[in-house]
């Protein structure tokens, strides 16, 4: 399984407006605010799973 098939967090938006920069960057701080926070949920599940064990 290729693993950045799992991770690839960008859909392919396709947009009919032009898109400014502001909005072009506020959509790439989005896609890491939600990997971060899906990254962070993985280690304290692993973290519970490590102390439950």
């Amino acid at each position: 399984m290729n693993i950045k098939k799992i991770f690839n967090f960008s859909s392919k938006f396709e947009n009919r407006d032009e898109i400014i920069l502001r909005d072009y960057l506020a959509m790439e701080r989005t896609k890491l605010a939600n990997e971060r926070t899906l990254l962070s949920y993985i280690r304290s599940s692993l973290y519970l799973l490590l102390g439950g064990i």
